[in-house]
């Protein structure tokens, strides 16, 4: 039976605006009937308990034009404050899609909504009657520009939510604990690793996504340390523009043969292999 497969995953980076629900790490992946999908991690960026959330999805591909464009929603659970939890299902994505943005539209807190129309952020309250229906009313509040303060409210309430906001925005790193404990192998913006023992700590590069026309190889990626670029890892590959290498070694034949290699960066490299670069007859810049 085939198994999932991680192709990229990373923390979510693109700017979000609002205070409440926000994305914090996604996951794209082969599933076990060979097509794509997109897995995401959510946070609950105040103290308070969300009951249901709405979010806008629009997928791109790797040049930024927008693939498509679809309304989500939650489950029907309770989202406690500041907790971080994966979303309820697996999204399906075209095979062209390498990037996304997300915009969270709706979110109810008790009984107040908080909702994003025009980059602004409105306030509802949901008044409960006695019969059990309901009744919404726009709560006196004047929305706010969501770059300033996102509605009125004593002094003391606006420091804890911009402090809470400044929390969510502070976590940094996905770390691959819950994705490398069975899997050999891994990529991460576009880039291909390998483990090389079974102690799961060091890495070796394999190659990288044909998608991708510029990418950047470090000594280090989240915590692994990088110990060089496998033989003919890129070889052939016909989609490479640029590249910049800083403190990998480059084994032999590596990079042989990218025809559209056009611009090369090398820092602190130590060892360069036998015809790494041979046959990449558009490499016109090299700074070393």
């Amino acid at each position: 039976m085939r198994k999932e497969q991680v192709i990229s995953k990373g923390k979510y980076t693109h700017q979000q605006p609002n205070g409440t629900i926000g994305v914090k790490q996604y996951l794209f992946i082969r599933d076990t009937d060979g097509k794509k999908r997109l897995l995401l991690r959510f946070a609950n960026g105040r103290a308070e308990e969300c009951s249901k959330f709405i979010f806008i999805l629009t997928r791109l591909d790797a040049k930024g034009n927008v693939l498509g464009e679809e309304k989500l929603e939650s489950a029907d659970r309770r989202y406690a404050g500041r907790e971080v939890f994966s979303f309820d299902r697996k999204i399906d994505v075209e095979e062209r899609c390498t990037d996304f943005k997300v915009r969270v539209a709706y979110a109810r807190y008790g009984s107040y909504i908080y909702q994003v129309e025009n980059n602004e952020l409105h306030v509802d309250y949901t008044e409960r009657k006695e019969n059990g229906g309901a009744q919404t009313i726009a709560a006196k509040i004047k929305p706010r520009k969501i770059s300033t303060r996102a509605f009125d409210m004593p002094w003391i309430f606006a420091f804890l939510s911009l402090l809470v906001l400044a929390l969510a925005f502070a976590v940094t790193g996905f770390l691959l604990s819950d994705y490398t404990k069975t899997e050999k192998d891994f990529s991460l913006s576009g880039v291909h690793y390998k483990f090389v023992d079974r102690s799961r700590e060091d890495v070796v590069i394999t190659g990288c996504s044909d998608s991708y026309r510029e990418i950047t190889l470090a000594n280090n990626v989240e915590g692994h340390k990088v110990t060089g670029i496998k033989n003919g890892a890129f070889e052939g590959n016909k989609n490479l523009v640029a590249v910049t290498i800083d403190g990998v070694n480059v084994d032999k034949g590596a990079f042989e043969g990218c025809k559209k290699l056009e611009e090369l960066t090398i820092k602190n490299v130590t060892s360069i292999g036998e015809k790494a670069f041979y046959d990449c007859d558009s490499l016109e810049s090299v700074t070393v």
